[in-house]
């Protein structure tokens, strides 16, 4: 299936599932190997960088949410000429397959499987599955934002053909908590994911819930809902077309 949406909505959804894919797969998502078993209850501040030609960008930054085989990830954008601020929220579940993106003012939210496409697209970008398994190797000690952390490379198995390094850094005051990752894409660009304000504890199971105030999103209102998000209540409505008149001979 192919999602056709807004420019705007297929970026923000391309981005938010490369943040959750990349972060659920490499915190271990709860998940015991022989070495190591990551701690994945918490909440803090992220920050999402990339380097290309040598040049450090901040992609995203926002508030995350985990209970292991659950995420949630909420931003604002705002920009010179937008009448509001935008919030997305996006929560993903692995455990179900599915991921949701919710939109606050129009309490509604779109739904689709963490297989499915966008715009020809996979969701899943890079296309690791969050189920594939991992080689850790130690690399030795280091400090992340005030922490002594341990140093991992992670080696996934894409496929039999194709594999994918990651560095992570679990800080052990933390229970041994990932707070930081990195890996390259092919194009040679690097990319970091870092934690702040990081508070450790089981979180609130309806976080990773639809709230029950919202309906999903038809397939007509798609189209409009960046739109609502931006404009608020401000948003004017465009009056419908009158009817021809019938052609007279």
């Amino acid at each position: 299936m192919i999602f056709r949406k807004t420019n705007l909505l297929t970026t923000t959804m391309l981005a938010a599932t490369l943040i959750l894919s990349f972060t659920l797969l490499y915190s271990g998502c709860g998940k015991k190997t022989p070495t190591i078993d990551f701690y994945c209850h918490y909440k803090a501040d992220f920050v999402q960088k990339m380097n290309k030609n040598g040049e450090w960008k901040t992609i995203v930054e926002g508030t995350t949410w985990e209970n292991c085989s659950a995420m949630r990830i909420e931003t604002t954008m705002s920009s010179p000429g937008m009448p509001n601020p935008i919030t997305f929220i996006t929560i993903s579940r692995p455990d179900l397959d599915v991921s949701w993106q919710l939109f606050k003012k129009s309490k509604k939210y779109i739904e689709h499987s963490l297989d499915e496409t966008i715009d020809g697209r996979n969701v899943e970008a890079p296309p690791i599955d969050i189920r594939a398994a991992a080689n850790y190797e130690e690399l030795g000690k280091e400090t992340v934002n005030g922490y002594d952390c341990v140093k991992y490379k992670a080696t996934i198995s894409v496929s039999e053909e194709r594999s994918q390094e990651i560095f992570m850094w679990s800080a052990k005051e933390l229970k041994d908590l990932v707070i930081k990752r990195e890996f390259s894409m092919p194009d040679g660009s690097l990319y970091t994911w870092e934690l702040s304000n990081i508070e450790i504890g089981e979180q609130p199971k309806d976080v990773f819930e639809i709230p029950a105030d919202y309906t999903k999103a038809t397939e007509a209102e798609m189209s409009t809902l960046m739109m609502k998000e931006m404009m608020g209540d401000s948003m004017p409505m465009i009056p419908m077309m009158p009817p021809m008149p019938p052609a007279t001979e």
